[in-house]
């Protein structure tokens, strides 16, 4: 068959020839049934080449001219995977430059708003990356919090910057000592997952300075019942972490509690910098879901 693509996935990849050929089984899926989305064409180490694709008939020449197309999927949106729990995009807002942000909106649909008041409240600061805007926060008073969101399993996606040690999120008012997980931009236990019983934690270092370099990222946060499970990705690329201090499978119930964004509680542990965007899914997801959404926070953000 010969395959062309109609977009480069990742053009920084260096150049990707557009006119493919390859032998391809007619019985292998070209689409996700479920989401529409065309499977990836990669390179052996995984980055994505091709997405959307048409295939030719097989042969010389086409008979009849005729061509078995595959149909472009629509553009991805965190709403075509199941589980989706809560969405938060600085770019949904219409505020202008220094406004404060007391309303978060939760672009899921499920009414999860993200509020402050006050000190509590971030900034709203225009063309950030990739000329949109972002959230920023002040390392001393600012975080939002939401009603309560069930998680567990979970994958969390998050975009930001930091400047100093700090929490991207925290799901419970402190999940050292109550049933949650949170993402800290330490090398000291960066991430947490908490369940039962204090004393079975899994908790990991990133032990590399990661978090607070004032570089934009794409983290991807997931766990699900094993220690080995709870995982961090940088930019769609999976972290070598360490324990640190507990190191527990989980007992994967339901975790029911506010979402802080920027803070532990709205009173400590302050995020000195800026989030554009934070999705939620109550699902362990795979490659290819990972995939999805990270490219499609990538297009938006052109971070990798």
């Amino acid at each position: 068959y010969l395959v062309h693509a109609n977009e480069r996935a990742d053009p920084s990849q260096g150049d990707v020839c557009f006119v493919h050929y390859c032998r391809l089984d007619w019985r292998d899926n070209l689409h996700d049934t479920a989401s529409g989305r065309p499977h990836a064409f990669r390179r052996a180490d995984g980055v994505v080449l091709m997405r959307t694709i048409r295939i030719v008939q097989s042969g010389m020449t086409p008979r009849g001219g005729a061509e078995a197309v595959v149909p472009a999927a629509a553009a991805f949106s965190p709403d075509q995977l199941a589980s989706l729990r809560a969405c938060f995009k600085a770019d949904s807002l219409s505020l202008s430059d220094g406004d404060p942000v007391g309303t978060w909106t939760d672009s899921s649909g499920n009414s999860k708003d993200a509020t402050g008041s006050g000190t509590q409240r971030p900034t709203y600061k225009t063309s950030q990356l990739n000329g949109k805007p972002a959230l920023q926060f002040n390392g001393t008073s600012n975080g939002l919090a939401t009603p309560t969101i069930t998680l567990a399993p979970f994958t969390i996606y998050s975009v930001f910057k930091a400047s100093a040690d700090g929490f991207i999120y925290e799901q419970s008012a402190d999940s050292n000592n109550n049933d949650g997980l949170y993402l800290y931009t330490s090398t000291g236990c960066s991430m947490n997952y908490r369940m039962v019983d204090v004393d079975t934690r899994s908790n990991k270092n990133r032990a590399a300075a990661w978090g607070s370099d004032g570089a934009w990222r794409v983290v991807t946060h997931r766990g699900n019942s094993t220690h080995a499970s709870h995982e961090m990705w940088i930019n769609n690329a999976n972290q070598s972490l360490t324990d640190c201090a507990h190191n527990f499978n989980q007992t994967v119930t339901d975790i029911v509690a506010s979402l802080y964004i920027g803070t532990r509680a709205q009173t400590g542990v302050f995020l000195t910098g800026f989030i554009a965007e934070v999705i939620l899914y109550q699902s362990y997801h795979g490659t290819d879901d990972m995939d999805s959404v990270t490219d499609y926070l990538n297009g938006r953000y052109a971070i990798y």
